[in-house]
This record gives structure tokens, C-alpha cells and sequence, in this order.
């Protein structure tokens, strides 16, 4: 019931970015809620086939490739006009990336090639650092935007904030699997899925919303870039 609910609430903020157009705003947003409605909903109708640990890591890393998608190409329409914010946020991407794959790197053991240690490795060690670098990612972009004074739309704050706040809930359940064991899992999972739920509810209000008037036409963000 809660996956259901979920879908129908990306089904409905699918519907409000199409609506109101703010699919010019970010490109891979709407790339992003097609997919996991896609494969979410893919799961629902076909479990026998879909709910399994091998069809899960796949969705998984899909959506954080997306995830990321998504936070490159924000930064990218905050920072293009502005070349000190934008070589800043270069640099800092370039290093939260750069950190991430480190610590991928050695906290992944060694020498684990069965599927059970292969999916628990992906889940409760690779996973998590994939969702940080990303929460930090936005983290990084909403700072730089702060610093430099760089106007953003309400549409883009909705999107970064609910996505950093979502994948905070997400990796401490995680975290919590790991230190605690396996039996939190149902408890943690219910718990994710309340978070995504709410996420998919204030992202379908924000894109119904009307967009606000834009108070900087194009020449203007030239000029005081």
C-alpha cells in the first residue's frame, strides 16, 4: 500500500511538471520520476520477477545514476552564467566525487564473489557512500547558491531539499542496518517507505504550483554575471 501510494504520488507530480511545463527547468527530474514509477510499478505487478535482490541492485544503482543526473544538471543552471561560482563548484563536485570513490574503494572487501555477500556488500557498503556523495552534492550547490547569491527557482529548491532530506532518512536506515543487524530491516523499511511517500506528496504540491514571476530576465543574469 505505501509503494502504491508512492506511485500515485510521482504519477501526480509527473502530472503538475508536465502541467505547469517545468520540465524546461530540469530535464532529468521528469527522467527520474518516469523511471521509478517504471520500475517501481514493475515490481508491484511482477514480484516473482522483480522482487528479488539482483533486480533490486540494479534499480537501485539505476536511481542513483539519475540521482546524480539530477544534481549535475542543477548546478549546472545555477553556475552556468557565473564563472567563480561555477569553477568553485567544479572543484567541490570534483572532490566530493573524488572522496566517495575512495571510500568505495576500501570499504568494499576484497575476494567476495557469492551473491549473498555480493548484495549485502552493495546494499549496506556501497550504497550508503553513493547517497552521501549525492546528499552532499546538493549540500554543496545550496551553499554555493547562498554564497555567491545566485537566483534559483522555487522549483529547484523544492526538488534539491526534498531530495537531500529523503536521502538522509535513507542512508541512516541504512547505517542502522549495518551497526544493528538484519532484523531492523522491516521496521527500517516501512520507515523509508513513509519518507518516500512524503517526498513524492510535497514534490506533486510544489509542481502544481504556479511558477513564480521571474524576476531576472536573461540579459539581466548576464550582466551581473
Amino acid at each position: 500500500l505505501l509503494q502504491l501510494a508512492s506511485l500515485l504520488a510521482l504519477a501526480a507530480a509527473f502530472a503538475g511538471v508536465i502541467r505547469r511545463r517545468r520540465f524546461a527547468e530540469c530535464w532529468m527530474f521528469p527522467v527520474y520520476l518516469l523511471v521509478v514509477f517504471a520500475c517501481e510499478g514493475s515490481v508491484l505487478l511482477w514480484p516473482e520477477r522483480f522482487f528479488t535482490w539482483s533486480a533490486y541492485v540494479v534499480r537501485q544503482w539505476t536511481y542513483d545514476v539519475l540521482l546524480l543526473g539530477v544534481a549535475f544538471e542543477l548546478a549546472r543552471r545555477a553556475f552556468w552564467a557565473f564563472p567563480g561560482a561555477r569553477a568553485t563548484a567544479r572543484a567541490a563536485f570534483l572532490a566530493i566525487l573524488t572522496v566517495t570513490a575512495i571510500s568505495i574503494f576500501a570499504a568494499t572487501p576484497a575476494g567476495r564473489h557469492g551473491n549473498s555477500s555480493f548484495y549485502l556488500t552493495a546494499l549496506l557498503t556501497i550504497e550508503p557512500r553513493l547517497l552521501n556523495a549525492t546528499i552532499w552534492l546538493f549540500v554543496a550547490t545550496s551553499r554555493l547558491v547562498i554564497f555567491f547569491n545566485i537566483p534559483v527557482s522555487d522549483w529547484h529548491r523544492a526538488i534539491s531539499l526534498g531530495f537531500a532530506i529523503y536521502l538522509v532518512v535513507s542512508v541512516t536506515g541504512l547505517n542502522l542496518l549495518r551497526s544493528f543487524g538484519w532484523d531492523l530491516r522491516a521496521f527500517i523499511s516501512f520507515f523509508d517507505g513513509f519518507a518516500y511517500l512524503a517526498l513524492g506528496a510535497c514534490w506533486a504540491v510544489a509542481a502544481w504550483q504556479k511558477a513564480e514571476a521571474r524576476e531576472l530576465v536573461p540579459a539581466s543574469v548576464h550582466r551581473l554575471a
